[in-house]
């Protein structure tokens, strides 16, 4: 069972959303591509870029309104912008 533990503004969540999405597509554009291509590089690398932002947005914001931790990391609700976790 999911349990809130706070909300974020429309703003934060934009880029939450911009980040989750630029990561998933370039998830799935690296499962095409051959490993040896320069493309797969510059996507890799710019996957791991964008993964530490990711990281970056939790951690700044977990810091901005302290949400209460769970079993499990936190997810956003897109739809309500509410932050969840596993009961």
């Amino acid at each position: 069972m999911k349990k809130v533990v706070g909300k974020v503004t429309d703003e934060e969540k934009s880029a939450i959303m911009r980040l989750h999405n630029h990561s998933c597509s370039l998830e799935e554009l690296l499962m095409i591509l051959p490993e040896n291509e320069e493309l797969y590089k510059i996507a890799l690398n710019d996957l791991n870029e964008t993964k530490k932002k990711y990281q970056e947005w939790w951690d700044t914001n977990y810091s901005k309104y302290k949400w209460e931790k769970g079993n499990s990391d936190w997810s956003i609700v897109f739809e309500t912008n509410e932050i969840t976790i596993n009961e």
